[in-house]
């Protein structure tokens, strides 16, 4: 890290946990999703996740963790009651008990990402091709 971003950290913290805490009591949709990443150091490689969590499609947070747990995302949308949008992943399961009281919705991501990878195998598939979300992994 730089001197600068040394010198700026303190203050963008304060406006990020500002927009942050904004976004966990006002917003109405939270989509989150998490990505595995390789972090290289000197003594070994390891595994850690950078979370995407998207509010009102208005607002994106990343938020990084070296592990991959359901404690991460609870401890980021404690106490938010609306929809949580996000994929089957048994991380995300705590979110939708009577305790947190968010509302589940699926995203479609991964389900139409199987779709895609067949249809070049698939003959029934293939007019689809020339469909608006053929572009679309």
């Amino acid at each position: 890290m730089s001197s600068w971003e040394k010198l700026a950290e303190p203050v963008a913290r304060v406006v990020v946990d500002a927009a942050w805490e904004q976004a966990v009591t006002k917003c109405q949709v939270m989509g989150i999703d998490a990505t595995g990443v390789r972090i290289m150091d000197s003594a070994h490689d390891r595994r850690a996740h950078i979370w995407v969590l998207l509010a009102d499609r208005a607002q994106v947070f990343f938020r990084y963790s070296a592990l991959h747990t359901r404690d991460m995302p609870k401890s980021w949308l404690d106490g938010f009651q609306d929809i949580v949008v996000a994929d089957a992943s048994s991380v995300y399961d705590d979110l939708f008990r009577p305790r947190y009281g968010a509302t589940e919705a699926g995203g479609m991501a991964h389900c139409r990402r199987k779709y895609f990878f067949a249809m070049p195998t698939d003959a029934r598939a293939r007019p689809l091709s020339n469909s608006p979300t053929h572009s679309l992994p």
